[in-house]
């Protein structure tokens, strides 16, 4: 009886949870990798037409967490990151979403210089149906002296991809992308800067 009970506690307990549409990013070339992934977290939002028949659902994005690393051969940079956001649909552009948040960076580069920063992160992502499967995304985040520590001064790191949706949960893309730290013994230095190509895989 009481397993039932605790059973059914889970249920509800899941049921008020909002779902989850999770993405891995993995792109590369020849001297670095970039590997992302992300927990988007979504609310169903059903439709009902008169007698109780379900006339259409959509799902509405509520927010992300996200943990990356991206390793770097030629500079020898290798940094983690973890992200939280707030996610939307921009007002009158459909297939335009939205997000806003924190961003926290650690990780090592060349003349072990060793970087924390912790700043904020915007991101854009552009796939109305009229480009029938061709996806624009971009990302730009920025840490001032405040929010860095150990050897870096400053932070900033941002980029961009263009994608096609082979299938439903699978984009091909290549993309562009660019850190920065300013450090104090060197000044300010590109730990990071590349064009890749990857996948991005949805589950």
């Amino acid at each position: 009886m009481k397993g039932r009970v605790v059973l059914y506690c889970l249920l509800a307990l899941a049921a008020a949870l909002p779902a989850r549409a999770d993405t891995l990013d993995f792109s590369f070339n020849d001297a670095s990798a970039d590997v992302q992934y992300a927990w988007i977290f979504v609310k169903s939002d059903y439709v009902y037409a008169e007698g109780g028949a379900v006339k259409g659902a959509g799902r509405e994005v509520l927010g992300r967490l996200s943990g990356r690393f991206v390793y770097n051969d030629d500079e020898d940079t290798r940094i983690g990151a973890l992200g939280a956001d707030v996610l939307g649909h921009f007002p009158g552009a459909p297939g335009l979403d939205l997000g806003v948040g924190l961003r926290f960076f650690g990780g090592v580069t060349d003349e072990d210089q060793d970087i924390f920063a912790a700043g904020i992160g915007v991101t854009a992502t552009y796939a109305p149906a009229f480009f029938h499967g061709v996806v624009l995304d971009g990302h730009f985040s920025y840490a001032p002296r405040v929010f860095c520590a150990l050897d870096a001064d400053r932070f900033w790191e941002g980029g961009f991809m263009a994608g096609y949706t082979v299938m439903p949960q699978a984009v091909v893309f290549a993309g562009y992308n660019a850190m920065s730290a300013n450090f104090e013994d060197f000044g300010q230095r590109k730990i990071d800067e590349e064009v890749r190509v990857g996948v991005r895989l949805r589950f």
